[in-house]
């Protein structure tokens, strides 16, 4: 099934697309949708949700080890190293270069290594969605499947996917079951360190719960990056901050990934797609007055996150740097959509955000196959 793998991406966003579509129309035309009732949809679980999980998993993790996918080809050749070395250097990610070194000792082939990685990658979104959504996790997670980047860091930035993937479940714990957060936390620390500013983002929330004020430190964060061009880049780089142990010239613009979006300078398309969850959560915390603990954490960790991408947002990795926000889009979205019992013209709120989600998704794969 090999030469399947050029047309992965194509079958992956086209799936993601019309049933996205598929969803969003079922909303808009129904007069009356009795599972998006408070009490029902907090109750239960999702029909069909693991089922389809399972086969995403599969169809993503038994891919070929080709370059096909980007970064795949570089962690197949990782893995070869691993099995033949004497003694294959982990100087970094311990847990996620140790676990790869288990496998590739063991005579297990990549693919079994790349399905760990997926499994762990679908299934710890597929997990929040049923979490949060109850019976209509399902939905949310087609919407997930369908959001800008996530097929991406399932099969090209599978570390940082992985990493961001396990930080899922410490943002869900915290304050509920704190030891499982920590746990979750360090396991995502020590597959890519730069879950350690989601981690921090995190702990940050546990202090400071005002979202005003982490709105105000984002335009403060905002203006900086606008005042200091590559300043802050350059002091986080030397500072080790951006640093996850590659050698510095990796950050610079050598090799650059120029697939998505602007191509240098200020990245004020980047800006612009970021900024959404943003003012959605400043709408419904602050406007709305929508008081809930587990979407003010989502929202006040957005919201750090990004502000430290607007401070190096002129890096070559920057798509991947604001992926440590962006993992938490659709989340963000559809939770008080889904919450806010009595919210107006929710139907179409809902349908708008899901066709809207897989709209711009689709229209970027289409503009990355042009260019």
């Amino acid at each position: 099934m090999d030469f399947l793998a050029p047309y992965y991406s194509a079958l992956v966003y086209n799936l993601a697309f019309f049933m996205s579509i598929g969803f969003a129309l079922s909303y808009a035309t129904s007069s009356r949708i009795p599972s998006l009732k408070l009490q029902q949809t907090l109750s239960g679980k999702a029909t069909g949700l693991m089922p389809f999980a399972i086969l995403i998993t599969l169809w993503w993790g038994l891919r070929p080890p080709t370059y096909a996918f980007g970064d795949t080809g570089n962690y197949a050749l990782f893995y070869k190293q691993a099995a033949t070395l004497a003694k294959y250097p982990i100087e970094s990610d311990y847990l996620f270069n140790t676990i790869m070194v288990w496998f590739a000792k063991a005579g297990w082939s990549v693919r079994w290594w790349f399905l760990l990685i997926e499994v762990v990658y679908i299934f710890c979104h597929a997990k929040m969605c049923e979490k949060l959504f109850g019976r209509q996790a399902l939905i949310a997670f087609i919407a997930v499947l369908s959001a800008f980047q996530f097929y991406s860091f399932g099969v090209n930035g599978i570390r940082n996917g992985m990493a961001v993937a396990l930080m899922l479940p410490a943002i869900y714990y915290t304050g509920r079951r704190t030891w499982m957060a920590v746990i979750f936390g360090l396991m995502a620390i020590y597959t890519h360190s730069s879950a350690m500013l989601i981690a921090g983002a995190l702990g940050l929330t546990l202090l400071v719960k005002d979202t005003r004020l982490y709105l105000l430190g984002w335009l403060l964060c905002l203006g900086g990056a606008l005042v200091g061009g590559t300043y802050f880049e350059t002091l986080f780089l030397t500072g080790g901050l951006i640093d996850s142990g590659h050698e510095a010239s990796y950050y610079l613009n050598e090799n650059a990934d120029m697939s998505l979006f602007s191509r240098t300078g200020f990245r004020w398309d980047f800006l612009l797609y970021g900024l959404v969850p943003v003012l959605w959560g400043f709408y419904f915390i602050v406007k709305q007055d929508f008081k809930d603990k587990t979407f003010g954490r989502l929202v006040n960790i957005y919201i750090t996150c990004n502000a430290f991408w607007l401070l190096v947002n002129q890096n070559w990795l920057s798509n991947r740097i604001a992926y440590l926000s962006w993992f938490l889009y659709v989340f963000i979205l559809l939770y008080p959509l889904f919450r806010m019992q009595y919210l107006r013209h929710r139907q179409t709120w809902i349908a708008a955000t899901i066709a809207g989600n897989a709209l711009f998704t689709y229209f970027m794969f289409l503009i990355g196959k042009l260019l």
